[in-house]
């Protein structure tokens, strides 16, 4: 599954100047719910914001009112409401005569936040792509929020598989925070952590660690080392390390963005879910089955409460649940999680090519561990039948994959493993160069 935060959400609800004669009118509303927002008080924040939208006359009024509700409501993880709320907003908009940049520029943006959360890929392109289109018809090609919005943009054509257009635009996007007159902004720091994410999915590992050192060193001078900025930051350099190997760096990474997002969101926050996530991958890396379990089920119980026990990222922490039962030698457990998964994997229109065939192989090495040669065999046939057909086969999966293929294939002496298996091999001998 690919990681949930590109960055951190840099969420933005709409600063007006309170008028203290009117503490009732539109303006005053939004204000005052805007401070509440920035105090972390969201309950106060919402009332204020559904207050506001009620003295609210012209449609853009109601959309900023609409998209400050929605937000509030995405930080504090609750997305069912703010996914309704979003859709409204952009109604309203649609709607209004004055459509001021960054007022319309950041309900694109929350809402592609929102529905990158969602994994809602594709869709979350589309708001990204809108966001942008705001900017550049503002004609400030050097304004920070134009590139805040490039990299946002280029984070979902990462996610989408589009990874020559993501990282052009990254590097173009930090180039122009460079060049303004504002380089330590929080805007600057998710650019860096985009292109620090994009080199992780790549496995250029050495070109990643110095964007997220720099990422977080701006956040820490700007936010501070206890914002949830910084924690999810910090989850992102915690990942590149488990995935170039060095459990040992990740690990205290890892536990202190975890106390973070604790200490300012609560121990339910949609966020927890990939934290646990990763350090139950860590603790099956580290042959520790009984923590991998606890901190996986940890993981699945909090998507289960985020987004529903039917929903995509639900079904991926299931599966990462299954591979700590793998490795606890629960065979039959892990097996049955898969035959769960797999239905809404497979009927999901949001699932990318790379994740349900990782999903596939891993369905495939417990049927073969279990002597079920002949599922492991159709499981194995069906992911690499997939994989052959993406332009991205690189690392080492892929060979991998075949050579498990092979091994069921070899189980049931089924002639054609040794072909498959000289595949593999060619594969993987390549893929090292």
């Amino acid at each position: 599954m690919r990681n949930l935060h590109c960055v951190w959400f840099v969420l933005s609800v709409f600063s007006l100047s309170a008028h203290a004669a009117d503490e009732k009118s539109w303006g005053s509303l939004l204000a005052r719910g805007d401070a509440a927002f920035g105090a972390k008080h969201m309950d106060e924040a919402l009332h204020l914001f559904d207050q506001s939208l009620q003295a609210a006359e012209m449609p853009e009024q109601m959309a900023m009112s609409t998209t400050s509700m929605a937000t509030a409501y995405l930080m504090g993880g609750d997305y069912s409401h703010a996914e309704v709320l979003f859709g409204v907003s952009i109604g309203y908009w649609q709607n209004a005569q004055e459509r001021p940049a960054r007022f319309l520029a950041a309900t694109y943006n929350n809402f592609g936040d929102l529905l990158t959360e969602m994994h809602q890929f594709a869709k979350a392109r589309e708001m990204y792509t809108k966001a942008l289109a705001v900017w550049k018809e503002a004609k400030d090609e050097e304004h920070p929020r134009l590139a805040f919005a490039m990299s946002k943009l280029a984070a979902s054509h990462n996610l989408n598989g589009d990874t020559a257009k993501a990282e052009a635009l990254l590097k173009e996007a930090i180039a122009v925070h460079r060049k303004s007159g504002e380089p330590e902004t929080l805007d600057l720091a998710t650019s860096l952590d985009c292109l620090g994410k994009f080199y992780t999915y790549e496995r250029r590992y050495d070109l990643a660690e110095p964007l997220f050192q720099e990422s977080l060193a701006v956040t820490q001078r700007v936010m501070g080392d206890r914002d949830v900025a910084y924690a999810i930051s910090l989850e992102n350099l915690a990942t590149m390390h488990r995935l170039a190997g060095n459990s040992v760096r990740s690990e205290p990474l890892l536990r202190k963005a975890i106390a973070i997002f604790e200490a300012s969101l609560g121990p339910r926050h949609p966020y927890l879910a990939m934290a646990w996530s990763e350090r139950g991958l860590i603790a099956l890396e580290d042959r520790n089955s009984g923590m991998a379990i606890s901190y996986l089920q940890r993981a699945y119980d909090l998507s289960v409460d985020a987004y529903g026990p039917s929903h995509l990222r639900t079904a991926f922490a299931k599966g990462n649940l299954a591979l700590g039962y793998v490795h606890a030698g629960k065979l039959d457990a892990a097996q049955r999680i898969c035959e769960e998964v797999l239905p809404v994997q497979r009927g999901s229109a949001d699932i990318t090519p790379d994740e349900f065939v990782r999903t596939l192989v891993n369905c495939a090495e417990i049927s073969l561990k279990l002597r079920e040669t002949k599922r492991a065999e159709g499981y194995f046939r069906e992911g690499i039948s997939i994989w052959r057909g993406l332009s991205d086969r690189s690392g080492p999966s892929f060979g991998n994959a075949l050579l498990g293929y092979a091994r069921a294939l070899k189980a049931s002496h089924n002639p054609e493993a040794r072909q498959i298996e000289q595949e593999a091999k060619s594969f993987l001998e390549n893929n090292r160069r």
